[in-house]
């Protein structure tokens, strides 16, 4: 006697559709959050170009740039880069 199989259900077809979508979605988001380890990608560091007019050029360049930079890499992660043009 020979025996046929019998058709998933549309239920079980939905279900492993779902499934499968699941883990592309989930395999693209560990890739993207992981990707600098994974595939050896670097990040490029951010550059912020200033251009002021100020009598405190001086603190400017000494103390607040370089706390808000210092700040900004710690809390992201992200490298940044500012270049000061102050006249």
């Amino acid at each position: 006697m020979k025996q046929t199989k019998k058709p998933l259900s549309r239920k079980v077809m939905r279900y492993l559709q779902a499934t499968l979508i699941l883990l592309i979605v989930l395999g693209f988001a560990f890739i993207y959050f992981s990707g600098e380890t994974i595939l050896g990608l670097e990040h490029t560091p951010v550059s912020l170009v200033i251009y002021a007019f100020s009598n405190q050029e001086e603190v400017l360049i000494q103390s607040i740039l370089p706390s808000f930079e210092g700040a900004l890499e710690n809390e992201t992660g992200q490298e940044l880069e500012i270049d000061a043009v102050v006249g």
